[in-house]
């Protein structure tokens, strides 16, 4: 009954009403947005099980905190540590698949060992994935492929599972299909098994391959044993690698080995531009409260005769505060839920636009988590901007305004005034130091997208192509490749040079 009454109260005032709901949804609309953001990218936990358990270990040098390993540098690795229960190699690597249902794609897969999916704990969703006891000494080669690449290549074959897709050429079997979720690393579609106990290279390694320690070619992911932390394994890792330095100082001098959790390293580099953006926002939502707790207090001033009256009949003064914190929440609500409306559409404009270097993209939505935070913001922001006018509208003594019947130039009538003027330059002073902070915070975030790289990125264009092993098997190959691409590129007119890493 007391909402209802609070309803028809803010409907007596339509313009008032519709002015205070439209400003409060844009504030949580755009919060709410970026929220869904910070959530699906930074919050939300991976999609493994115990993936706080999941680590990365890379090689680390004085010009690479986050380098690649050798073979023999990760056996040591593997065979030497006392923290981890299981740690794999993988190499990234372009992979074009051709089957008989489709057209052959170039995709982006993963050359790794026989223990890469011991490390994340997700089992397939369709068949197995690759097993030690079985698979850890079998020559023949196995794939297991993405959902979206059973969807492209396999037709959504329910009996995708035996048959073979040529990847690079080479007929693999199809042993196992993940879940749409698995997506390591970002954005591959198949995973061939390496023959050997480390990933194949890209290039020739002379001499026995298991045995080199000059050659970086590849990265490595752990899982922790349980009850050990990642900064015991640093201790741990950090050890072996100091004395793989000081043993092969020819090879090893300067590296060593860094431990980073799984999380930490997906999204490491727009954890700070997140939160930055996700702080001007919430100035904004704190700026449309102090606006609509001013549009209240203008409103609560024209009330006083109403609420004198009410208080004579009777009404006591918490009942008051209670109805008047009852329209701001009717308005806290209107207003998140057109926020949340606006949240939904402000979302999908978002992963539309957003840099491909954003990890977890697909992972942004309005789910159930955003919206309870929405109606959350929706009720702190009922308090934020309700209680202050609600203490000031109900604390005027009755006798005196029913006395002095609205004349202004009474004392108590000087008196409100000169309380509104004070109450209005305090709200425009905070929306000032408000917008001054959200100028701030957005200028911060744009210097973290433009921070200089240390050389004229100006009208230079970077392409990655890695090429299949299977067409390409050695290095002479490859040479001979790329020096055919630069040659044809010199010729280019709307190039002016061209270099290959």
């Amino acid at each position: 009954m007391k909402m209802a009454q609070s309803m028809r109260s803010l409907l007596k005032s339509p313009g008032f009403t519709a002015i205070a709901v439209v400003t409060l949804a844009l504030g949580i609309g755009a919060s709410t947005a970026i929220f869904s953001v910070v959530n699906g990218v930074l919050l939300r936990p991976l999609p493994y099980p115990n993936a706080d358990r999941v680590i990365q270990v890379w090689t680390r040098t004085a010009a690479d905190p986050h380098g690649s390993h050798a073979a023999a540098d990760f056996l040591e690795l593997q065979r030497s540590n006392r923290s981890l229960d299981v740690l794999a190699g993988y190499r990234e690597d372009a992979l074009t698949i051709a089957s008989s249902a489709a057209e052959p794609v170039r995709v982006t897969g993963a050359l790794v060992t026989v223990d890469y999916f011991d490390v994340f704990g997700t089992p397939a969703a369709m068949g197995r994935t690759f097993i030690r006891a079985t698979d850890g000494a079998t020559a023949e080669p196995l794939a297991v492929v993405s959902h979206e690449s059973w969807q492209q290549s396999m037709g959504s074959d329910p009996g995708a599972i035996g048959r073979r897709l040529r990847i690079n050429g080479i007929p693999h079997t199809v042993i196992g299909v993940m879940p749409a979720s698995f997506d390591y690393p970002e954005g591959a579609q198949a995973w061939l098994l390496s023959p050997r106990p480390v990933p194949l290279p890209p290039i020739d390694v002379r001499g026995d391959l298991l045995e080199s320690r000059s050659v970086v070619y590849f990265q490595a992911v752990g899982r922790l044993k349980t009850g050990t932390t990642a900064a015991q394994a640093q201790l741990d890792l950090g050890a072996i690698g100091d004395s793989m330095a000081r043993r092969f100082p020819e090879t090893n001098a300067g590296r060593g080995v860094t431990v980073q959790k799984l999380h930490d390293r997906i999204v490491g580099d727009v954890r700070d531009a997140l939160l930055l953006l996700f702080g001007a926002v919430g100035v904004v939502l704190l700026i449309a409260c102090a606006n609509v707790a001013s549009l209240l207090l203008a409103r609560a001033s024209g009330r006083q005769r109403e609420l004198a009256i009410r208080a004579a009949l009777g009404a006591s003064r918490v009942r008051l505060m209670r109805q008047l914190i009852g329209e701001s929440v009717v308005l806290a609500v209107a207003g998140g839920l057109l926020g949340l409306l606006l949240a939904g559409w402000a979302v999908a404009l978002l992963v539309a636009i957003m840099p491909d270097e954003v990890p977890r993209a697909g992972e942004i939505a309005v789910d159930a988590s955003v919206a309870l935070v929405s109606f959350a913001i929706s009720l702190a922001s009922a308090l934020l901007f309700g209680i202050v006018p609600s203490f000031q509208a109900s604390r005027a003594d009755a006798s005196t305004v029913l006395r002095e019947g609205g004349d202004r130039g009474s004392t108590g009538g000087r008196s409100r005034a000169r309380t509104r003027a004070v109450l209005v330059v305090l709200e425009v002073a905070l929306t000032l130091v408000l917008l001054v902070s959200a100028g701030l915070l957005a200028n911060s975030f744009l210097r973290l997208q433009n921070v200089d790289p240390g050389f004229a990125a100006d009208d230079v264009v970077m392409v990655e192509f890695p090429l299949p092993q299977g067409r390409y098997p050695d290095g002479k190959r490859q040479a001979a490749f790329y020096q055919q691409l630069l040659d044809r590129l010199a010729t280019r007119g709307e190039l002016q040079m061209a270099a290959v890493a």
